[in-house]
């Protein structure tokens, strides 16, 4: 079934969203314009095609369904998500993965400020976003629990003091994230391919390779999923050296 969701507001879009998947299983929206809380909730074995760019709460709540984004994603993507899998083959803004505690998220592009913040997992639910590109200031942001992996696949092993903006041939490589990056992280593990710039962390992690026969198997899992979704060859990502970044202790603010 196909939606076209070009000038109807997010609540007449929502429901007539909710109609068609309580018969079929799944849908296709065209022409999404910022309309938000669309996958609000969505169950497993359902499954949403937009095409657009779909407004801020995308997949809130989400709750074992798919998303898959042929565009943009604005703020709060996956917003306090439970399991299901969100793909954006653009960019995505602020707070993505914002109290995130179950499923995937794959993002071929860049992401905005305070990316994974009050991530969170639970026994055997441990939610995964991958990006391919940057992240923002304030990056695991108080992060506890989950994995992120950042891949800056167009900036790699990124020079630490490269200029912000638009690159231009003889640039320095931008930084793979802004700084504030794991600001009062006290559980979970972010992967960054190539070296991190020890000015861009907060005090409240610790780096080191990594090399370890779990960080392996996780990235070949991880890595050759992004490849699949957006047609990216995962061979020399799986090539790259990756750097570990886990906090010091779970509860940083204890003094």
């Amino acid at each position: 079934a196909r939606i076209e969701a070009e000038r109807k507001g997010f609540q007449q879009l929502n429901e007539e969203v909710s109609a068609v998947l309580a018969e079929h299983d799944t849908v296709e929206i065209r022409a999404v314009y910022g309309q938000r809380y669309i996958g609000n909730g969505l169950e497993k074995g359902k499954r949403i095609d937009i095409h657009g760019t779909p407004g801020n709460d995308l997949g809130v709540y989400l709750n074992g369904g798919v998303l898959h984004v042929h565009g943009n994603g604005q703020d709060a993507v996956g917003n306090t998500m439970n399991r299901g899998t969100i793909v954006v083959e653009g960019h995505a803004g602020d707070a993505l993965g914002y109290a995130m505690r179950g499923g995937s998220m794959y993002i071929r592009g860049d992401v905005g400020y305070r990316c994974g913040i009050h991530m969170k997992e639970y026994k055997s639910s441990r939610p995964v976003i991958v990006i391919g590109g940057r992240a923002g200031s304030y990056l695991a942001e108080y992060m506890a629990g989950g994995i992120i992996i950042l891949l800056s696949i167009d900036y790699a092993n990124a020079v630490p003091g490269g200029k912000p903006g638009l690159m231009t041939p003889g640039d320095p490589l931008l930084p793979q994230t802004g700084p504030f990056f794991a600001t009062g992280m006290h559980g979970g593990t972010v992967y960054v391919r190539g070296p991190v710039d020890p000015a861009l962390l907060s005090g409240a992690v610790t780096t080191a390779p990594a090399d370890l026969p779990e960080d392996l198997q996780l990235l070949r899992s991880e890595i050759r999923a992004f490849g699949k979704l957006f047609r990216v060859d995962p061979e020399p990502l799986l090539a790259s050296t990756f750097t570990r970044v886990s906090c010091v202790s779970s509860r940083p603010y204890k003094n």
